[in-house]
Order: C-alpha cells, then structure tokens, then sequence
C-alpha cells in the first residue's frame, strides 16, 4: 500500500512538473510572438517606420495611435527617401506606405483644419502645410524622385471615405489650393493634376 500511494505522489508531482513547463514553455511563445509583432516606437529609424507604415498594422491603427508615427515619418523624409532609392525598401512597401501615411495625414490635416476657427489660424496652417510640400518637392526634384500621390491613388482614397469626411477633405484641399494660387505656386504640388 505504501508503494502504492509512493508511486501515486510520484506521478502527481510529475504531473505538476509537466503542466509547470508547458505553460512556461507556452508563456515564452506567446511573449515571443507579441515583441516580434509589436509596432516599432516613433523613435526608431527611419527606413523601420517607413516600413510599419506599409503594414496593414499601421493602417488599422486609431488616429491617435498613428499621430506620432505621421510625425517622425515626416521629420525624416528626406532620410526615407533616400533608403527607398538605395533599395532599402521593396517597391511594394514604398507604394504601401505612401498610401497609407498619406490617406492618415490627409483625414489628420483636413479635421484639424476645420477645427480652427475660419480666417488668420486657417491661413497659417494652410501656409505651413503648403511650406512642407515646397520642400519636399523642391527635394524631390533635387534626386528626380516621384513624390506625392498619383490620381489614382487619390481618386481610391477618395472614394473610401464616408460622405461627411469627402465633404470635409475636399473643402480642405480646395482651400489649400486657392492659398497655393494666391502664393504664385503651382496648385497640384506634385507635379501633372490632382484630377
């Protein structure tokens, strides 16, 4: 009887010893799996947040989560630029992360526009917002890269928005074009038309 209940204990504690190193064995996988698919931080470098932002990961992000992303990538254009010209980065990511840092920008840049009150605050952010285009066309220029969005792209875009945010971002981009004429600049900044 002793050897019985002995033999019983033994196989218990295996037992525990086994579930204890499989749930370990599970909690390192799955912790494996959440660091390698976690988003990159705003701060990293360039070419890894151009990338993200050609992921269906960023484009399902809130508008918050992606505001600080927006930021960083539009700090370091010129760098992301370059890596896509040195091959850094697969076409596919480049078109992919053009379409969805501009879709992201565009609703981010049309709500904050209409959240101003109409007259000098709308202006100057108009007059900022066009400034930033002017750079980057003018570098754009400087290496013969092809910036900004097709028509194509933007027609898809367009055509993916709910009416009232079609409403809103076409009253920004008409906008923003009347202040690009009023400034003597040609008003598609990106070379051909818009439409």
């Amino acid at each position: 009887m002793g050897d019985c209940a002995t033999g019983n204990k033994r196989k218990k504690i295996v037992i525990a010893v086994l579930a204890t190193d499989a749930i370990l064995v599970t909690a390192v996988l799955i912790g494996w799996w959440m660091m390698k698919h976690r988003p990159p931080r705003p701060t990293a470098d360039p070419v890894t947040l151009a990338k993200f932002a050609s992921t269906p990961e960023f484009a399902n992000l809130s508008e918050d989560q992606k505001a600080p992303y927006l930021l960083a990538i539009k700090d370091n254009l010129p760098a992301i630029l370059a890596a896509a010209e040195k091959g850094q980065m697969s076409h596919d990511e480049q078109v992919n992360a053009m379409h969805n840092v501009i879709r992201s920008r565009a609703r981010m840049e049309a709500k904050a526009y209409h959240a101003l009150p109409p007259g000098p605050a709308r202006q100057a952010q108009l007059d900022q917002i066009i400034d930033e285009q002017e750079q980057l066309r003018q570098k754009a220029a400087q290496t013969g890269q092809q910036v900004g969005p097709k028509p194509t792209m933007l027609k898809q875009f367009v055509e993916s928005l709910a009416p009232d945010e079609r409403i809103q971002l076409a009253s920004f981009v008409f906008d923003m074009l009347k202040r690009r004429q009023e400034r003597g600049l040609p008003g598609w900044p990106f070379g051909g038309s818009a439409q």
